[in-house]
């Protein structure tokens, strides 16, 4: 559940603000090899962005309900989880959002020390010696971003609240994933690459936490060893997210959801975004000294949509055991012993969930 949590400025704060904004720098993403330096730039100018939006803009209502489509289909076949009124509801909130991300990545401005790299760009250089001149190269302000579409944000959570069923939050996050995917094809590599890091914001603003860490993290002294182990911990998540996702491809060579096996680009692409959730969730109990927020959000939301798209809890608990006992691996001893007791507590949480009341009725459902 989106909480409003603004965000604060001091030191503490700010270092984790600085690591949830290398989630969406350009050189996290994979590199266009056949893309040249001036392609870049002539679409990161201002000029290129609108050109981008413009693209966009022609194609947000026909992509909403086109994922909305393609979520109803993928939960048909439980009945009414939502029905058409509310799915059209969802879907033009949706398209809001979008319209507005669209918007704030047409206007944001690039920052002096990227354009004055532009003036030192021969035709010879390609993308990758770029960023290696140009470092973290970032387009998106998170702080604008976050206070920008929270609104929205909100009143689409409102809309998940006045559903009868409230299995509608994952209806709600899947049409996200799968307009970020539709609108994305509709677009140029190097547009793509630009215009992925805000959709990919949108779509982890809905589930993450991220907010609220950077707020908590504000009542540490910056040298608490608990910020340095949580810190620790997010720096390391690629490698521990795909750690896990390795050792549940090998765990369940055969599993097969709704969406497909784990070997689907497509399945392997929501469920990076999934084993990082569950990581910002482990952090958040850290910081909270406290399992309120699995317990309350992360747990319940997961018993409403992994069975109703038909992934075994198995699998869901590997996952989660993966995620605690690859941190020892990847992290200082001293480090990986703060964030020890709240992994294993929240491991401890998803392996009784099956005897949840909740899991109970969901799972009875969709048998």
């Amino acid at each position: 559940m989106l909480q409003v949590a603004p965000l604060a400025s001091n030191p503490s704060a700010r270092s984790f603000l600085e690591i949830w904004i290398n989630r969406y720098r350009l050189d996290a993403l994979p590199p266009l090899k056949t893309c040249s330096a001036e392609d870049l730039i002539t679409a990161i100018s201002r000029a290129g962005r609108q050109r981008t939006a413009a693209k966009v803009a022609k194609k947000l209502r026909a992509s909403s309900e086109f994922a909305a489509i393609q979520t109803n289909d993928l939960f048909a076949y439980i009945p009414n989880v939502v029905n058409l009124e509310e799915s059209q509801r969802i879907a033009r909130f949706v398209e809001k959002i979008y319209a507005k991300v669209i918007d704030l990545y047409q206007n944001q401005t690039i920052s002096p020390a990227w354009m004055a790299l532009v003036n030192t760009v021969n035709q010879a250089t390609n993308v990758l010696e770029l960023w290696e001149k140009a470092g973290a190269l970032t387009l998106l302000s998170i702080e604008e971003m976050a206070r920008e579409v929270e609104p929205l944000l909100l009143a689409l959570q409102e809309q998940h609240l006045d559903c009868k069923d409230r299995r509608t939050i994952g209806f709600m996050s899947t049409q996200f994933h799968f307009s970020t995917e539709v609108l994305l094809s509709s677009l140029a590599p190097i547009e793509q690459l630009l215009l992925k890091p805000y959709l990919r914001f949108i779509e982890e603003q809905v589930c993450f936490p991220w907010q609220r860490i950077c707020t908590v993290s504000s009542q540490y002294p910056v040298s608490s060893p608990v910020l340095a182990a949580v810190k620790a911990m997010l720096q390391k998540s690629t490698d521990i997210e795909r750690s896990t996702y390795r050792t549940m491809q090998a765990r369940f060579p055969e599993h097969r959801s709704r969406r497909g096996s784990l070997n689907r680009a497509e399945v392997a692409a929501s469920s990076a975004r999934d084993i990082n959730m569950f990581q910002a969730y482990i952090a958040l109990c850290v910081l909270e000294d406290s399992l309120s927020s699995v317990e309350s959000e992360l747990l319940p939301l997961c018993m409403m949509v992994f069975p109703s798209i038909q992934v075994e809890w198995d699998l869901v608990d590997a996952g989660v055991t993966a995620i605690a006992n690859t941190l020892p691996t990847v992290l200082a001893p001293s480090l990986a012993a703060l964030i020890k007791p709240y992994a294993e507590g929240v491991q401890s949480l998803f392996a009784s969930a099956r005897n949840h009341p909740l899991f109970v009725e969901i799972s009875r459902q969709t048998v």
